[in-house]
C-alpha cells in the first residue's frame, strides 16, 4: 500500500536539499514556513513511529515485515553448481 505522505516527505527532502544548496536563504520568509511545514511533519510522523500500535505503520504506508510467503517449498531452494575454472597451461 503506497502512503499518501511520500509526496510530502519527498517534497521536505528538496526543502531540505535546497536550503543546504543556498543558505543565505533559509531565513527568508516563504523558506521558513516551508521548513516549519517539513519540521511539524517530521515531528508527527516520529511521535507515530513511537507508538506500538501496528495499525499506525499500516495508515502511514510503512510495514514493519515482509508478508509471509503462501506456502512453504517442498525442498530447499538449491543454487546451481558453481562452474570449476582452470587456468590455462601457459
Amino acid at each position: 500500500e503506497d502512503s499518501s505522505l511520500r509526496p510530502f516527505i519527498h517534497f521536505c527532502g528538496q526543502v531540505q536539499k535546497f536550503v543546504e544548496a543556498q543558505p543565505q536563504r533559509a531565513e527568508e520568509r516563504a523558506w521558513l514556513q516551508l521548513r516549519k511545514f517539513c519540521g511539524g511533519l517530521s515531528m508527527e510522523l516520529d511521535k507515530a513511529s513511537r507508538s506500538a500500535s501496528p495499525q499506525v505503520f499500516s495508515q502511514m504506508g510503512l510495514h514493519l515485515y515482509d508478508p509471509p510467503p503462501a506456502l512453504c517449498p517442498k525442498e530447499p531452494p538449491w543454487l546451481p553448481e558453481a562452474p570449476e575454472y582452470r587456468a590455462p597451461v601457459v
